[in-house]
């Protein structure tokens, strides 16, 4: 797996999830590592990611999230 995307203060914004469906172009997993403010509900987060990309959220820990692209 390649290196992790940061999400940062701003959280689930456009630039992250146009990162995330860049990276799944080359790969099915998508790792993020997040900080900051966002890092304190980790479950809303990843509901939020996988509500603008389309994936979903197979490991959540800590600050780190695995996001699997959805085969439609």
């Amino acid at each position: 797996m390649k290196d992790t995307i940061k999400v940062g203060r701003r959280g689930a914004c456009q630039y992250v999830v146009d990162h995330i469906k860049k990276r799944w172009n080359t790969s099915k997993i998508a790792k993020l590592h997040c900080s900051g403010k966002p890092a304190n509900n980790m479950k809303q987060l990843a509901h939020e990611l996988e509500v603008a990309t389309g994936g979903r959220v197979i490991f959540r820990s800590g600050g780190s999230i695995l996001l699997l692209k959805h085969q439609a």
